[in-house]
């Protein structure tokens, strides 16, 4: 599943293992790999309910659409078919979420989303290019300061777990099953 070895840890027993599986139907492979320091499973579990679980400024189809992009930027073979089966598993198939992560410019999603796409795009690949002007462009797209600050944050989530998901070597959750609410 990576490449350390998984902690001796209860599955059905740890906490945010528990609300992960009622949540989401399954354990990340990503969060399984890390189980050797179950302290940090769990801030990075209540960061995700924080940034992505919780009714925020963005919507949810807006933020799986970042992890999406930003996880494609970064090449992540790992996070992108995981992100694109819990996209499907929202139900947000129109576009299909693989030519999200493809190309979202290409497809018909909202220009004022394009927008937000491309600046996650950029904030990941050139992170310290992001200039006022980045900012202001999403302002002028309809997007206020609370929507942008829950942008940056989960392009930078999506980054940390991109990177850890390269570190660990962790394989994608394809085909997990997901009991997730709609959006």
């Amino acid at each position: 599943m990576s490449f350390l070895t998984e902690g001796d840890l209860d599955e059905t027993a740890f906490p945010p293992f528990v609300a992960l599986r009622k949540t989401y139907g399954y354990v990340p492979n990503l969060l399984l790999a890390q189980t050797l320091r179950p302290e940090v499973v769990q801030a990075e579990t209540n960061l995700i309910g924080a940034i992505l679980s919780k009714e925020g400024a963005l919507t949810r189809r807006q933020k799986e659409y970042i992890l999406l992009v930003s996880s494609a930027a970064n090449l992540n073979t790992s996070c992108v078919p995981s992100h694109c089966e819990l996209a499907r598993a929202l139900g947000f198939t129109d576009p299909d979420p693989d030519e999200i992560a493809a190309d979202h410019r290409a497809t018909e999603i909202p220009e004022t989303d394009k927008a937000l796409l491309d600046f996650a795009v950029k904030l990941t690949r050139e992170p310290t290019q992001i200039l006022p002007e980045d900012i202001e462009g999403l302002r002028r797209s309809g997007f206020d300061d609370p929507q942008i600050l829950e942008a940056v944050q989960v392009t930078a989530l999506s980054c940390f777990f991109n990177c850890l998901a390269s570190g660990l070597g962790t394989i994608p959750d394809e085909g997990r099953p997901a009991a997730l609410p709609r959006e």
